[in-house]
């Protein structure tokens, strides 16, 4: 995975050049406003990218979860593509996990 290997004797490690990840779920709903998270998401890879201009590999990708099924899933689908396109440092992807997914 991106973010383990198994080595010679089967053991499952992280890398060392793991993504950090960031699981966030919503109901992909008028109330739930997910342009706020992508609007986050953008003034962190400006800072990231500014600050790597002195420090170019002292920062993990960052890989994104989003979990969750709603009415404007579809809409959000084509923008989160357009973000991942244009951000080096942070990447998206969408998956729905059923309840005992979630740790308790």
């Amino acid at each position: 995975t991106k973010c383990s290997l198994q080595n010679s004797e089967q053991i499952i490690q992280p890398r060392q050049n793991r993504p950090a990840l960031l699981v966030s779920s919503t109901s992909w709903t008028p109330d739930e406003d997910f342009s706020v998270l992508l609007e986050a998401l953008e003034k962190l890879h400006t800072l990231i990218m500014n600050a790597s201009k002195s420090t170019p590999s002292s920062f993990q990708n960052i890989l994104v979860v989003v979990t969750g099924k709603g009415p404007q899933k579809e809409y959000f689908l084509p923008l989160l593509h357009k973000f991942n396109e244009q951000h080096q440092y942070i990447k998206i992807i969408t998956l729905w996990l059923e309840a005992s997914d979630y740790p308790s």
